[in-house]
């Protein structure tokens, strides 16, 4: 038996969001010290870089125990969690106790490549018939064989090490990114919010929406001289729609002002009512699957017990 089948399936998803995000966290802290550290220095053997390096790939390899432990996976998935959380543990100690340089940096890259596209092709053959699934996977193994690639071909240049650590480096801030990304949005129901934008006519909505932010953005381009590029007045106008208020931009002719006042009530009135609409449709939608679930739960409950009650009658 694992360690987490005792604990109810709410509570284990609450501790891995909670543990899985505060490692992804680590994770990235860590990789932004030794990123800047790497860029600012070529003293990439002292001991607060290697600390950095260490505690990164730590929580990585820590990481993967929720995933060993606490998910019902198949050998397979059980195997290469094990196996990927052991390869990440190596690399910490390699990045702690030994002098690295750039053929073993680049190793390292080229390791933590291949474990990426190791881990996409399993997500594929997990999930053959989506092809969602496996065209987004494919792109990532493509950019990982890119990845690894660079880092064997480096261990044999003239490239600074600086050069490729960073590149790793940078790497996993990105992964780690997403994953806390994951963990943010792993609760919400995108299918329902999607289906609610369907019948609510959010998209219309939001397409005028953003009509109007675009022609607004080029007449304050064009007539304001406190507002330099395009990008800046399209900064602007999200601010104005969002109620920001940062206050780096200001209109200061007359016209720039009305439009500025419209662009604020009609974001105020569409953000209004779709936030309405939407909460409304999904607290009903995720209502009406709750009492599905429940309902399919206590049937499969009710076919249970008779069995229970005679073990011997067939």
């Amino acid at each position: 038996m694992k360690p987490f089948d005792n604990i109810s399936k709410r509570k284990k998803e609450i501790m891995l969001i909670v543990f899985g995000s505060f490692l992804c966290t680590m994770v990235l802290i860590c990789a932004l010290f030794a990123l800047n550290f790497a860029l600012n220095t070529e003293e990439i053997n002292a001991p607060y870089f290697k600390n950095y390096i260490f505690l990164m790939f730590l929580s990585m390899s820590i990481a993967r125990i929720p995933m060993i432990f606490a998910k019902k996976t198949n050998k397979l998935t059980f195997i290469r969690n094990i196996a990927v959380a052991c390869i990440y543990f190596v690399f910490a100690i390699v990045a702690l106790f030994l002098n690295v340089s750039l053929i073993e940096y680049c190793v390292i890259g080229g390791v933590f490549s291949l474990i990426i596209i190791a881990n996409r092709i399993i997500k594929i053959l997990e999930n053959r018939k989506n092809i969602r699934n496996i065209v987004t996977n494919s792109i990532a193994i493509f950019i990982a064989f890119i990845l690894m690639l660079i880092f064997f071909v480096g261990s044999t240049s003239d490239v600074p090490v600086t050069t490729y650590i960073s590149l790793l480096l940078f790497v996993i801030i990105i992964m780690s990114m997403g994953d806390i990304l994951y963990f943010c949005l792993s609760r919400m129901k995108f299918k329902a919010m999607y289906s609610i934008i369907k019948k609510t006519f959010a998209i219309e909505i939001l397409y005028g929406l953003f009509v109007l932010i675009i022609a607004c953005s080029f007449i304050f381009y064009i007539m304001e001289d406190s507002i330099p590029t395009f990008g800046d007045a399209l900064w602007y106008s999200f601010a104005i729609v969002t109620t920001i208020g940062f206050g780096d931009f200001v209109t200061l002719s007359t016209v720039g002002r009305i439009l500025s006042v419209i662009l604020g009530i009609y974001g105020l009135i569409v953000v209004a009512v779709l936030t309405s609409i939407i909460v409304n449709f999904y607290n009903e939608t995720t209502k009406r699957e709750l009492e599905e679930k429940e309902q399919q739960e206590k049937k499969e409950k009710e076919a249970v017990e008779p069995e229970q009650d005679n073990p011997e009658e067939k």
